[in-house]
Order: structure tokens, then C-alpha cells, then sequence
């Protein structure tokens, strides 16, 4: 398959649920592959988060905003990290989270690597989609990071009714699912860096 042929603007990325916690969801890395399967170069300020990192959740005066697992982290290519000083993490607000890729000039991908989240594999990224542009290119699922399986997913863009994974990993579609929960029961979690 080829890349869908067009470029984009804006990559998005909605997470709909983890792999079992029902407050927080993360990644530990997200890639993009040009036309010509060739890595495209992202520098931290083209990605942000919809909420953007646990940092929302208190007030610099309630002790919060030191949280290192920050948007940045998904495009610094450091992923074997199980400390997840190098991941990012968020608060999950049904029905989704939304990670932004935004490129200056207009971009063709064609393929996505996601990393799962590693320190805690149950706030992995389950089920996603991937829009490019508000179009809709790709829905399904991301398996669990394992020690026995820790390595990331490539998934390649083909028409929009026939994604494909490309690497070994078996991928299955999936429908929305949704989750109610009592927000008041969500634990703290911080992870704050070397001062």
C-alpha cells in the first residue's frame, strides 16, 4: 500500500481508551514516515496535547506543574526508558484525548510509529485513530508494552478503508468504546525531575 496521496497540515492523534486505568493514558514515543518510508524530522513545539500532561490537574500553589512527562517527550527518540522521565502522560477525559502534530508547510505521511507507554503498561494508549487534517485515516488497536514485546508499532496509511500494519504485530480494528467513571476516585501521580 502507498501513502494516502495527499499532504497535510495537522496530524491528530485521539486516544479512547488505555489498556485498564480508566484516569490516565500515555505514550512513550510517536514517529512519521514521508512518502518514501524516510522519518520526518519533528522538533518538540510542533506537538501538543488536548489536555497536555498530568501538569492540568493541580496548580503550580498546590505543588503541580513539575510533572516531566510532557508532550515533547513523544518526539525525542528515547523510548527504552521505563522510568518514564523520557514519556508523556495525561489525564484521560472521556470520550478522548487528542494529541496534535502540526507541520509549517504541508507534509504527505504516510506512516505512524507509536511506542507504548512503558512504566506503567496499563495507562498504555488501546484504542486510537489517527486523523490527518479532521480526515479520518486510520482506527485500531495498540498492544500493551511488554518486557517480553517492548519494541513500538508501525502502521502504514493506505486508502482509508484498508489500513495496514507493517511490521510483525497484528493489529485489530476496533469500535469505539466507552467508559464512565467517577472522576473524584482518580489517584495522584506525579513524576518530577532532577532539580
Amino acid at each position: 500500500s502507498s501513502g494516502i496521496n495527499a499532504e497535510y497540515g495537522v496530524l491528530q492523534l485521539r486516544i479512547y481508551c488505555s489498556w485498564g486505568d480508566p484516569f490516565y493514558v500515555g505514550l512513550n514515543e510517536i514517529a512519521l514516515f514521508d512518502e518514501s518510508g524516510q522519518e520526518i524530522l519533528l522538533e518538540p513545539n510542533q506537538v501538543t496535547a488536548e489536555p497536555e500532561s498530568v501538569n492540568v490537574l493541580l496548580l503550580p500553589e498546590e505543588g503541580g506543574g513539575g510533572d516531566v512527562r510532557t508532550p515533547d517527550k513523544l518526539v525525542n527518540h528515547v523510548t527504552d526508558d521505563v522510568t518514564a522521565h523520557n514519556s508523556w502522560l495525561t489525564p484521560f477525559f472521556p470520550p478522548s484525548i487528542k494529541v496534535f502534530i502540526v507541520f509549517d508547510v504541508p507534509v504527505m505521511v504516510s506512516g505512524i510509529r507509536l511506542h507504548n507507554y512503558s512504566k506503567t503498561p496499563e495507562r498504555g494508549v488501546r484504542h486510537f485513530g489517527v486523523l490527518m487534517d479532521d480526515l479520518v485515516v486510520y482506527h485500531g488497536s495498540l498492544p500493551a508494552w511488554s518486557p517480553a514485546s517492548p519494541g513500538p508499532v508501525d502502521f502504514l496509511f493506505g486508502e482509508p478503508s484498508e489500513p495496514t500494519v507493517i511490521e510483525s504485530t497484528k493489529i485489530k480494528h476496533s469500535s469505539n468504546t466507552e467508559f464512565s467513571f467517577d472522576i473524584s476516585n482518580r489517584p495522584f501521580t506525579s513524576l518530577v525531575g532532577p532539580k
